[in-house]
């Protein structure tokens, strides 16, 4: 049986489900971790390496012996209403909730099943600084890069790069403004020739930020990766400049190539990172130089297939209980 940890909205667990209810490869159980105090009775037996969950709604029942692989998709912490728990215990419940979490996630670790992905090093692999090494090592082409406070050291990397993205340090980010109850994106942008200057010249103090070097691309890749199975995708869309995300998936054609050295690639870097699963973003420069971006360990696959003109799905839900 697979165990999901997800959320009640997470409509790629809603496509894996509809996807494993039509096949015979065996039962799944969905553990949506915001209402784990509302649906769920869980029982953990720590000295016996044991635990056993069951749907209130349904009467589903789980223990960690029927468990052959758990998926770590999007858990989320509680939503409490204030009726339902007061107020001051809200955040104990919370963080006690996510600790069973923990727990439940390595007792199936120490009862060595397959795990998608481990949170230990789920945690470890969204580390944009150990990606790039592990990207070097595994054959990738790099952009020059800098995280920093310091505008001289800014100016000593990139007085002579022509054009510098700067992105948040987490893989997407935003800004929640109170005021007008908005949520900002925090997008990469490509800094002005004006700000640039005004950096180099100390006219601007820089707050902890993340700066690469803008890779003319010939085009970019989202290459999703798990287990044997790879899926290199190229972003047939030029609507934007150097982020696509900007832009509804949906309304992007990913097509799908082949490509053994950049499948072998990303193999690798899975290996060095100790993952099951990657969502790669890539860039081949007019050269045909693989320049790797980032790794999102627990990253949307999704909308590159929204249609399953590929295996990506079918191949996934294999995968699962392979």
């Amino acid at each position: 049986m697979v165990l999901i940890f997800t959320n009640s909205a997470d409509f790629h667990t809603d496509a894996v489900i509809t996807k494993i209810s039509k096949t015979s490869k065996g039962d799944y159980f969905r553990l949506n971790t915001e209402f784990l105090h509302r649906d769920y009775d869980i029982s953990v037996a720590p000295n016996k390496n044991y635990f056993s969950i069951k749907n209130i709604a349904n009467g589903k029942f789980i223990d960690s012996s029927k468990i052959s692989c758990a998926w770590w998709r999007r858990p989320e912490k509680l939503k409490i209403l204030d009726d339902e728990i007061p107020q001051k215990l809200q955040k104990f419940l919370r963080d006690e909730f996510w600790l069973v979490l923990r727990s439940i996630i390595n007792i199936i670790n120490e009862n060595c099943c397959k795990i998608i992905t481990y949170h230990t090093h789920l945690n470890r692999a969204k580390d944009k600084a150990i990606q790039q090494l592990w990207a070097e090592k595994s054959g990738f082409k790099l952009p020059q890069q800098l995280i920093t406070t310091n505008n001289d050291s800014f100016q000593k990397n990139f007085k002579n790069v022509k054009q510098i993205i700067s992105k948040s340090i987490d893989s997407i980010e935003s800004i929640r403004d109170n005021e007008s109850k908005k949520d900002y994106v925090l997008y990469a942008n490509v800094l002005s020739k004006e700000l640039k200057s005004e950096i180099i010249n100390h006219n601007v103090k820089i707050n902890i930020s993340y700066f690469q070097e803008k890779i003319d691309r010939k085009f970019e890749l989202r290459v999703i990766a798990f287990g044997k199975y790879v899926f290199p995708f190229v972003i047939d869309e030029n609507s934007y400049d150097v982020d696509w995300r900007r832009i509804d998936p949906d309304s992007i054609k990913f097509k799908l190539i082949k490509d053994r050295v950049i499948i072998n690639m990303c193999k690798n870097y899975l290996k060095l990172a100790s993952l099951n699963y990657g969502a790669f973003d890539l860039i081949i420069d007019n050269n045909n130089d693989v320049f790797f971006i980032e790794c999102n360990p627990n990253g949307q696959f999704l909308f590159c297939d929204i249609n399953e003109k590929t295996s990506l799905l079918s191949d996934f839900v294999n995968y699962l209980y392979e």
